[in-house]
């Protein structure tokens, strides 16, 4: 079947979609056929989201010249989920299939644009779903437009950088600690969700939920983990990156792997890409493979971080929110002090992501005259050690109690600094065994600390 180029009408679409529900109910996986027909459908969406984002592009100029447009068709086992939540609807009427995101500077500009779209003669306005003046229980927030658009249903989403953030850590936690928080508000044990609707709230927070927001990173080893998980993935993925010489083009595969290691494949073509994902889906999923095949509309390594920082894995602003959070004084001097100690391991922390690449960026001096790729990384981890470092770091009025994690960070952050310039492999190597023996020791006391609250 030569996919790409079947047409299914409205009541073939609506048809595969009860095969597939009947399908799954009787417990099998959708049979090769019916994946390659859900696939055809999904490729239907090619012109439509071309029409769409050349429109909202027109308006993105007008609203906010640095905003972010990204669009997507929905993933295949995200389509067949849906199905499976929701037996009564017509596949054909799912209006979420295709998504454009638009990711803006605040929220007064998500509004705006939001007005321009209700103009525009290209999109006929359906419904609205305000989920930033009436967040979901979980703290989503997100303005979802449902416009008609080429005779299809096509879904909005408008957000503020601070709300993109957000969710894109939710996923990022899902991946990580393997919760499916996004899609059923669960992480078994209600702990990380917990915390992510803390972060969600950001400001005006009560003491107690400050303390619970302590006592589970010290639980979940939140920190460490994402850190853990950002410095292996920094200099492999960038270094992909770099050395990827496939197309050049504005659409792009993610797919991030079990083992959190994430790919990015870059395509000229829609069709070309949508390829590539449909060859590389497996319904089986064997290896928990997370893929989604995208559009952005302007093509940087900063950029595409940003837009989807949840199949990156190797930064985020979530040390920025927990460091603002953290950073209000509760009148009790004991969380206050471990509150502190926890905003100093949050910046060591992502100097840590920073020096991890900077390691790698400052032994290929010689590919930045051949590969301009190389200059810019170098750019982007210059730009943000001096943004991160220009963060002020307030002092208490009080004494804080000695924290061995926090001397343990800075004492490994002047060992990467050092090993930077050491160019011998065994000496290096004979400091990171050194540093990793030490590490055991790393969370004693902060989680003490906490202990004791």
């Amino acid at each position: 079947m030569n996919i790409d180029e079947v047409q299914l009408t409205k009541k073939q679409i609506n048809k595969l979609g009860k095969k597939i529900y009947e399908q799954t109910e009787k417990g099998y996986y959708p049979s090769v056929e019916q994946l390659e027909m859900l696939q055809a459908v999904r490729l239907q969406y090619k012109e439509l989201l071309k029409i769409a984002c050349d429109e909202l592009t027109k308006i993105l100029k007008k609203v906010d010249n640095k905003g972010i447009i990204t669009y997507r068709v929905k993933r295949i086992e995200s389509i067949i989920s849906k199905i499976k939540r929701n037996p009564n609807m017509a596949l054909a009427r799912m209006q979420d299939i295709a998504g454009v995101r638009c990711i803006l500077e605040n929220e007064k500009k998500v509004y705006q644009f939001h007005e321009e779209i209700k103009k525009s003669n290209i999109f006929q306005h359906v419904k609205d779903s305000d989920y930033i003046k009436e967040p979901k229980k979980n703290g989503y927030k997100s303005l979802h437009v449902i416009c008609k658009c080429a005779e299809f249903d096509i879904e909005i989403q408008l957000r503020n950088n601070t709300q993109h953030a957000w969710a894109t850590l939710v996923e990022i936690t899902d991946q990580i600690f393997k919760t499916k928080i996004k899609e059923y508000d669960d992480d078994n044990n209600t702990r990380l969700l917990t915390l992510l609707q803390i972060i969600s709230k950001s400001k005006n927070l009560s003491k107690e939920e400050r303390l619970q927001i302590i006592q589970i990173l010290k639980k979940t080893k939140f920190i460490q983990k994402i850190t853990s998980t950002f410095t292996k993935n920094a200099n492999i993925l960038r270094k992909h990156w770099c050395n990827n010489r496939e197309g050049n083009g504005n659409f792009f595969l993610f797919e991030v792997t079990n083992k959190d290691k994430p790919n990015i494949y870059s395509f000229n073509d829609f069709t070309e890409a949508e390829i590539k994902y449909f060859e590389n889906f497996d319904i089986n999923n064997k290896n928990e493979k997370n893929m989604v095949m995208a559009f952005i509309s302007s093509i940087s390594f900063d950029t595409i971080s940003k837009a989807y920082s949840n199949y990156i894995l190797i930064k985020h602003t979530f040390y920025d929110a927990l460091i603002s959070i953290l950073l209000n004084d509760t009148g009790d001097r004991k969380l206050n002090s471990i509150s502190f100690s926890y905003i100093k391991l949050l910046h060591y922390s992502r100097t840590l992501v920073n020096l991890s690449e900077l390691q790698i960026v400052t032994k290929v001096n010689n590919l930045f005259s051949k590969n301009k790729k190389y200059g810019e990384w170098k750019n982007d981890i210059y730009n943000e050690i001096d943004r991160t470092k220009n963060i002020p770091i307030p002092k208490y009025n009080y004494k804080i109690t000695p924290n061995l994690t926090i001397f343990m960070y800075k004492r490994k952050i002047k060992f990467m600094i050092t090993c930077i310039g050491i160019k011998n492999f065994f000496v290096t190597l004979l400091f990171k065994l050194f540093y990793k023996i030490l590490n055991l020791f790393n969370w004693y006391l902060i989680n003490k600390k906490t202990d004791s609250l």
